[in-house]
């Protein structure tokens, strides 16, 4: 509700809407953008899964042959969402 000291003084209720839109516009959080450790292995693991190997076979060779610790649904979701891969069986 609008007092009549607020509509005296020129409150104009559409700029102040703006002004909150455009302050909160800037404080929303920006997505994150980061590489992912499995960026360096990417042409190597879509071989390799090109050519069979399911995401446990692939963490066990990241493990064993990269040093790099990664759960298998972590490259199974890393490599779904890459757009050079067609997804088997779905």
């Amino acid at each position: 509700m609008v007092t009549r000291s607020e509509a005296s003084a020129g409150f104009n209720a559409a700029s102040e809407v703006t002004k909150i839109k455009r302050a909160r516009g800037e404080r929303r959080r920006k997505g994150r953008n980061y590489k992912s450790k499995l960026d360096r292995y990417r042409s190597e693991l879509v071989s390799l899964y090109h050519a069979g190997a399911s995401c446990e076979d692939l963490a066990y060779w990241l493990k064993t042959q990269k040093k790099v610790s990664a759960h298998s649904t972590t490259v199974m979701r890393y490599l779904y969402g890459l757009p050079e891969l067609v997804r088997r069986n779905g």
